[in-house]
């Protein structure tokens, strides 16, 4: 069975690290969030930015940035893979 990371997550010789490319998607969630726009258009330029949510699932969906948006593991903490740091949230 394949194991599912968070979006932003992979495996890379047993070891979990940051993805780079849906890091960036990550941060521009948050952004665009935080700035107002409404989550069904936030995953509607998310299937149009690309990468997809998970191989096979191309098209976003509002409970899918949802799920990103509501996940503690993006916050930055010590010692762990946190895409975003505390003081980004708190804005």
């Amino acid at each position: 069975k394949k194991r599912n990371f968070p979006f932003g997550y992979r495996m890379v010789y047993g070891k979990i690290e940051v993805h780079t490319e849906e890091a960036l998607l990550v941060h521009w969630i948050f952004e665009n969030y935080l700035a107002g726009t409404p989550t069904p258009s936030l995953a509607q330029s998310a299937t149009a930015k690309g990468p997809p949510y998970r191989e096979g699932i191309e098209r976003w969906n509002k409970n899918m940035i949802c799920r990103i948006l509501d996940n503690q593991k993006y916050l930055e903490r010590r010692n762990t893979l946190g895409l975003l740091n505390q003081s980004f949230i708190e804005r």
